[in-house]
């Protein structure tokens, strides 16, 4: 069989009628696609007269970021050691109907291989997420993070291990264990939802640190949602990810290990005006940043 990207839909011509029996109507919506089964999907797809849209949230064209992609699995090249390839993706998303993305970065990116991509911000559902109650005097500021981040702790590990050191002040690691020798909780990485947004509910502050990097701009703000909607006040790095909130005195923004400092020890001196932060950011996410608030973007986008 000839590779994927040399493929074209007249290998279909000739072919029996394709059919999609798990295909709700004439769209399709596929997460991230970089490798030949997807490829050969979208042309089957077009062979019977549907469309395929490509959903990303994070930027998977280039291997700008060498250590990020080979986690993820992918490969520069079509033909690489992995199955998905930054390659076979740019291929992919030129030929597909349309894309969709969660962020002006990335439509900018996206933008310059098909001209019909929309921008769907991440958002929440208000009914996963349980009332935040604090059941005691403890202040918690707590990090949320998968292993992807490990290069951003540097942000955040001094003002950390001072806040480390105050009286009832406890720090939380949800997801990613970064080894920290000061006295902390960690909490171990599980896909169970429920158990994550309990331990979200528990925090009054988090944080989101974020390092430079070819990759770290097409990152969306989904941490600072979730934060919010746990009742916690989110503290953001300075960077295109939280450009929404910048100018909405919902979260405070840092760009250097030093505002991190500065920003935690007032946070710990000012615990009444963290609480109606939090209060104000939980507010926005729920008029604005909802499924409700999105879905006639996605509709707008499943019908282009």
């Amino acid at each position: 069989m000839l590779p994927a990207h040399q493929l074209t839909v007249r290998h279909y011509e000739k072919k029996q009628k394709l059919s999609f029996p798990q295909l709700r109507g004439d769209v399709a919506i596929v997460q991230f696609p970089g490798d030949n089964g997807s490829a050969l999907c979208a042309m089957a797809m077009e062979a019977s007269g549907k469309r395929m849209l490509v959903e990303v949230d994070d930027n998977y064209l280039s291997y700008g970021d060498e250590l990020w992609m080979k986690r993820a699995a992918w490969s520069e090249h079509i033909r690489g050691e992995n199955p998905h390839s930054a390659q076979g993706h740019r291929w992919i998303v030129e030929h597909s109907h349309g894309v969709i993305v969660t962020t002006r970065a990335l439509a900018e990116e996206y933008g310059k291989l098909n001209d019909n991509v929309h921008v769907c911000r991440n958002s929440i559902d208000p009914s996963d997420w349980p009332k935040p109650e604090k059941r005691d005097d403890v202040f918690r500021i707590g990090w949320y993070a998968s292993v992807s981040h490990d290069r951003d702790a540097v942000m955040v590990r001094s003002a950390l291990s001072w806040a480390s050191r105050q009286p009832n002040v406890e720090i939380v690691n949800i997801g990613y264990d970064p080894a920290w020798g000061f006295a902390r909780r960690q909490v171990s990485w599980t896909d169970n939802f429920i158990s994550q947004r309990k331990e979200l509910c528990r925090l009054d502050l988090g944080v989101s640190p974020l390092v430079s990097s070819p990759l770290a701009k097409y990152r969306s703000d989904l941490k600072a949602l979730e934060y919010a909607m746990g009742g916690a006040m989110p503290i953001l790095q300075s960077s295109e990810p939280y450009w929404e909130w910048e100018d909405r005195d919902l979260a405070p923004t840092c760009h250097t290990p030093e505002d991190w400092m500065r920003v935690i020890k007032w946070a710990l001196k000012n615990r009444d005006a963290v609480r109606h932060c939090a209060r104000q950011a939980r507010e926005y996410v729920l008029a604005e940043r909802t499924f409700k608030t999105e879905i006639e973007k996605w509709r707008e986008a499943i019908g282009s």
